[in-house]
């Protein structure tokens, strides 16, 4: 089994914003978006190198893999560490990651329920469109 670990250099980076998000009111509504865009649960993808992931609730995360491909991912509870983790590891099996994996947090290993790949495109209007709404409308403006 190989394990992906994200070192923290490059976690830095992807961390604050997830933790930004984790610790503001919207932090379940970015949650529910991306299960909102989240395909019906599939067995397996193929991985060549994990490049980002964020906390997305007590038992979700949301990896990437690459420009376009983000998958949605389960864990069986209880995993408590995963919302507050610095860095997580994905076991995967000739470069898949399937419901036979785990994911680590620290020394506790969560075993992978559900798999769901995610509509990055209809994610980024949704967002888009939330962003939009919250903004004054600047026409009025006298």
């Amino acid at each position: 089994m190989r394990s992906h670990t994200f070192p923290g250099a490059v976690l830095c980076a992807l961390l604050l914003p997830a933790c930004a998000s984790m610790a503001q009111p919207g932090a379940d509504s970015e949650s529910a978006l991306y299960l909102k865009h989240a395909g019906q649960p599939i067995p397996e993808f193929t991985s060549f190198g994990l490049d980002g992931w964020m906390a997305a609730g007590r038992d979700r995360l949301v990896v990437t893999d690459g420009p376009g491909k983000a998958y949605l991912i389960q864990v069986q509870q209880p995993c408590t560490n995963l919302k507050f983790a610095n860095t997580i590891g994905v076991t995967s099996t000739a470069r898949t990651i399937s419901r036979l994996e785990h994911v680590r947090v620290g020394r506790e290993r969560c075993p992978i329920a559900e798999i769901r790949r995610v509509d990055l495109k209809a994610l980024r209007l949704d967002q888009s469109a939330m962003r939009a709404m919250e903004k004054p409308d600047q026409a009025a403006a006298p």
